[in-house]
């Protein structure tokens, strides 16, 4: 295990995923127990609610912490593309007796202009903050560093590694294409859309820091197989969704669980990407997750571009929150990455205990 890593006082090189949302204080603290690294996603919760969420997976046993923040851009506001997005989506709002709002508005403070999240994490002192959609300001990533921190990046090609690397981050998070959840991509307009291996073998050159490769990971053989290819560690998001532990909404579960009954039926090819998709519909940039009324109505010829990430988000939340029986799983965004269709209903001590005997850690 790389030296930066096994200071963490790591059993496994089995890191959790943290998803907003899904990484509650008590998935964290049971993978942390289990000898993984836990993980909460503060990216969505205010300075308020991420210390109370940090000081309670600490109180559940949580020796090790990651903690993940959103650095994207602050989205450009146009009024024209916002408007005719809701007007798209206004017979959605109407069928379930409902009118749409007048206007949206971003959900998410980025990272970089919340300092009071900077100051929870220095006072909380997770043993890990990581990074996502970007890069923190130099004097949050110095202030980091200063309390022992170690920082991580997620980067889907070179270029932003490269970036993160001369920027003095810890190490790198290689997220692959098959990763469900948001792209990290933030250099470029356009992915490149390497899988996890592909891009483990562009990042390795580059760095001695440790490299931990996320995407498509759901069995102790896809663990071993990445950790041979460079990998210092692994994270894994989709195979901790049907964890009892973990915060995923029934409606969630529901949808995963069909999923994964239609493609155990061959209701759904079983393709490369096990029926999810790769969509900037539900929050306005692109995220790999399952199908739902917004893909459907994103997907017809008179649909309109979505406005920028997070804006997009406030109207699927919007959509999902609707008094209307179906709502939930109608619009519900339901992250999900290539290998979904290997889902194990496990607690999250036992999946990691599984896949670290099937990986022969």
């Amino acid at each position: 295990m790389h030296a930066d890593l096994a200071a963490l006082g790591l059993r496994y090189p089995i890191f959790q995923a943290p998803m907003a949302g899904v990484s509650t204080p008590a998935l964290a603290a049971a993978v942390s127990r289990a000898g993984g690294l836990g993980a909460l996603g503060l990216g969505a919760s205010t300075a308020e609610g991420a210390k109370a969420q940090l000081s309670q997976a600490r109180a559940l046993g949580a020796r090790r912490l990651h903690a993940n923040g959103f650095c994207h851009p602050a989205p450009a506001r146009d009024e024209g593309r916002e408007r005719a997005w809701i007007q798209h989506f206004e017979g959605a709002f109407r069928d379930r007796d409902a009118a749409p709002p007048k206007a949206l508005t971003p959900p998410y403070v980025p990272f970089q202009e919340d300092d009071a999240m900077l100051a929870v994490l220095l006072e909380a002192r997770p043993e890990v903050v990581s990074f996502h959609f970007g890069l923190p300001r130099e004097d949050q990533l110095r202030a980091l560093h200063r309390a022992d921190i170690l920082t991580l990046v997620s980067v889907t090609c070179a270029e932003d590694g490269q970036a993160a690397l001369d920027a003095g981050v810890g190490g790198l998070i290689a997220q692959g294409l098959e990763a469900g959840g948001h792209r990290s991509t933030f250099l470029r307009e356009e992915d490149e859309g390497l899988g996890t291996a592909a891009l483990l073998a562009q990042l390795r050159p580059l760095t001695e820091r440790p490299l931990i490769a996320a995407g498509g990971v759901m069995t102790g053989q896809d663990l071993r197989s990445l950790l041979n290819d460079g990998a210092d560690a692994v994270q894994l998001g989709t195979a901790f969704l049907l964890c009892p532990e973990a915060g995923t909404v029934p409606a969630y579960r529901t949808r995963l669980s069909a999923h994964l009954a239609a493609l155990q039926a061959g209701a759904i090819p079983a393709d490369l990407e096990a029926g999810t998709v790769l969509t900037a519909a539900l929050s306005g940039r692109p995220a790999r997750g399952l199908r739902n009324e917004i893909t459907a109505r994103a997907e017809q010829l008179a649909a309109p571009p979505p406005p920028p990430y997070p804006i997009t988000y406030d109207l699927t939340k919007r959509l999902a929150a609707l008094p209307a029986p179906d709502a939930p799983e109608a619009f519900s965004a339901c992250w999900a990455g290539t290998g979904v269709g290997k889902l194990r209903a496990l607690t999250a001590a036992a999946l990691v205990e599984t896949l670290a005997r099937e990986a022969g850690l």
